[in-house]
């Protein structure tokens, strides 16, 4: 049994050390050359410098919000919940404002 258990926990561990390099992979490989080609297409495309600086920007941006994804994560729930006191408030899209009519 305690053989099994020892199995285990090395899988478990594998996996996670596996998640985690991928992650790793994701965010500092990946995202910047898919933001590389985006900006590499702009210009293609354009062949307008503000136009690639625009891409520049906004390739920075998503490769930070992915980067930061879990601060990010967590600051929209405070924000949402901040706003709005804990309390919700829908419509319920037919138009119609207190029981008024259009």
């Amino acid at each position: 049994m305690n053989v099994t258990n020892t199995l285990a926990v090395g899988w478990i561990q594998s996996g996670t050390n596996l998640g985690t390099s991928f992650e790793t992979l994701l965010i500092d490989i990946v995202v910047p050359i898919i933001a590389t080609i985006g900006v590499l297409v702009v210009w293609a495309k354009t062949r307008s410098g503000p136009a690639a600086l625009a891409a520049i920007i906004l390739g920075a941006i998503v490769w930070w919000g992915v980067a930061n994804m879990g601060v990010l994560a967590t600051k929209t729930g405070d924000d949402i919940n901040q706003s709005n006191n804990g309390s919700v408030s829908y419509s319920s899209g037919s138009g119609y404002v207190s029981g008024g009519s259009r």
